[in-house]
C-alpha cells in the first residue's frame, strides 16, 4: 500500500476518484472498489494496470478546498459541484435562464423555489448577487452549492427569512434553462444603438428603485455598444451621442451613491469632453470632488456652474458648503502648524539649557560645518527649508515665464 499525499481539482484523476472523494467528511478513511467504467477502462494503465481490471483505493480524506469563484478571489462565493451538468457553454450577460433555488442558513431552509429572469437583473426577482456571479459559470443542468457571504448575499440582514446582518448563507442551485443574449460583436449597428435604448430605460428604473449595481450594468452596456463604434451612419450620430452623454452621466451618478469618487469624476470628465458646459456633469464633478475632500478643485466646478446657470441654485448653495469646508480646513492646518512650531520651541529651549560652552568661546566659534549642522534647532532648521523651498519656486516661475 503506498501513501500518496496529492492535490487535485475534479476531472484531474480517475472518474471513480471524482465520485467516491465527492462524498468523504474531512478526516475520514474509506474503502473504494473501482470498476473499470470509473478506472481505466478497456485501455488499462500500461504497463503497471492491466484492460478491464477493477482498483482497490483506501483514502483518507485530509482536507478539501471548494473553488473560489468570487470577484476577487477573497472567499466570499464559493462553489461545491454535484452535479457537472451538460455541454461547454455558459450563460452570459443577458442570457434568460431559469434556475431552482434551494437557500439555508444554520440548517434551515429559508428559500425554496424556481425563478426565471435575465442574468445581471437578478435584484428584479429578488434574486442575490452571489448566485448571479455563479450562474456566470454554470452549465445546463449544473447543480452546485454556493456558499455565500453577506458581501454576495444580505449584506444588512433579511427580515423576511430571519437572516441577520453579516450572515454566510448556503445555496443549491440548479440551472435548469437558459437561452444565450447574443455578445456585441455579433450586432450590427441598429441592433446596438436599440439594444443601448433598451439599456439606458431599464437602467433609469433601477437607479429610481436605488437599485445602484443593477443601473450601473445597464449603462456600461451602452459603452460596450456605442463607445468606439465604427461605421456609424451620420443620420444617426447625434442620436446615439446624446444616449452615450447620458450614460457617462448616469455612471457618474451611481459612482457617486456608491461613494467611488475617483471613477465618478473620470465618467463626468467624459461628459464633459463631448459637452464641456454640460450642467450635470459639472456640478457631479464638484460633488465628487468636495466629498473626496478636494475642495479648492470642486469650488472651481461650482463658480464655473454658477455662472453658466445662476438659476441653479443648488450649485448656490454646493459653492457656500466648499467655502466652509476649506475656511475649517485652513483653521485646522494652522492649529497643527502652530503645535508644531510650538513644539520645535520647546525642543530648542531644552537643548539650549543643556548646552555647555567654554568660558570665553563664542557658541559655535571654530565649529566644522558637520558639527555646526548637528547644532542647529529645528527653528533654524525649518526657516532654511523654508528660504530653499522659496529659492525653488522663484526657479521654477522663472522657467515657465514665455520667452
Amino acid at each position: 500500500m503506498t501513501n500518496l499525499n496529492s492535490t487535485w481539482e475534479e476531472g484531474m484523476v480517475i472518474k471513480g476518484w471524482d465520485l467516491g472523494v465527492s462524498t468523504m467528511k474531512k478526516g475520514e478513511v474509506a474503502l473504494f472498489i473501482i470498476q473499470p467504467l470509473y478506472a481505466y477502462g478497456d485501455m488499462g494503465y500500461p504497463p503497471t494496470i492491466p484492460p478491464h481490471t477493477p482498483l482497490l483505493f483506501e483514502i483518507e480524506l485530509y482536507e478539501w478546498k471548494l473553488d473560489d469563484i468570487s470577484p476577487k478571489k477573497d472567499g466570499s462565493i464559493l462553489r461545491k459541484v454535484i452535479d457537472k451538468g451538460e455541454g461547454t457553454t455558459s450563460p452570459n450577460e443577458g442570457s434568460e435562464v431559469k434556475v431552482k433555488l434551494v437557500g439555508s442558513y444554520e440548517d434551515r431552509i429559508f428559500e425554496e423555489c424556481e425563478k426565471e429572469f435575465i442574468l445581471g437583473e437578478g435584484c428584479s426577482v429578488d434574486v442575490v448577487e452571489g448566485i448571479e456571479h455563479a450562474l456566470y459559470k454554470f452549465r445546463l443542468n449544473e447543480k452546485s452549492f454556493l456558499y455565500v457571504k453577506s458581501k454576495y448575499g444580505f449584506e444588512k440582514g433579511s427580515e423576511e427569512f430571519n437572516i441577520p446582518p453579516d450572515a454566510t448563507i448556503t445555496y443549491e442551485v440548479t440551472l435548469l434553462s437558459f437561452t444565450k443574449a447574443k455578445e456585441v460583436w455579433e450586432m450590427n449597428s441598429d441592433e446596438k444603438f436599440e439594444r443601448s435604448k433598451v439599456a439606458k430605460y431599464k437602467g433609469v428604473e433601477y437607479l429610481k428603485a436605488g437599485q445602484c449595481k443593477a443601473a450601473l450594468r445597464q449603462f456600461r452596456w451602452i459603452l460596450a455598444c456605442l463607445e468606439k463604434e465604427p461605421g456609424v451612419p451620420p443620420e444617426s450620430q447625434k442620436d446615439r451621442n446624446a444616449v452615450l452623454l447620458s450614460a457617462y452621466l448616469n455612471i457618474a451618478l451611481c459612482l457617486l451613491k456608491m461613494e467611488n469618487y475617483v471613477d465618478a469624476i473620470k465618467f463626468c470628465d467624459k461628459a464633459l469632453e463631448m459637452d464641456p458646459e454640460n450642467e450635470k456633469a459639472l456640478y457631479r464633478r464638484g460633488q465628487a470632488k468636495m466629498f473626496f475632500n478636494d475642495c479648492e478643485e470642486a469650488l472651481e466646478d461650482f463658480k464655473k456652474l454658477h455662472l453658466l446657470y445662476p438659476e441653479n441654485k443648488a450649485a448656490l448653495n454646493a459653492t457656500f458648503i466648499c467655502q466652509e469646508k476649506i475656511k475649517k480646513q485652513k483653521k485646522k492646518d494652522q492649529t497643527v502648524y502652530n503645535k508644531m512650531f510650538e513644539l520645535f520651541m520647546k525642543q530648542d529651549e531644552e537643548r539650549m539649557k543643556n548646552m555647555k560652552t567654554e568660558t570665553g568661546v563664542w557658541e559655535g566659534e571654530g565649529e566644522t560645518a558637520e558639527e555646526a549642522e548637528a547644532n542647529k534647532t529645528e527653528a533654524q532648521r525649518m526657516i532654511e527649508r523654508n528660504n530653499n523651498f522659496l529659492r525653488d519656486a522663484n526657479v521654477i516661475e522663472l522657467s515657465n515665464t514665455a520667452c
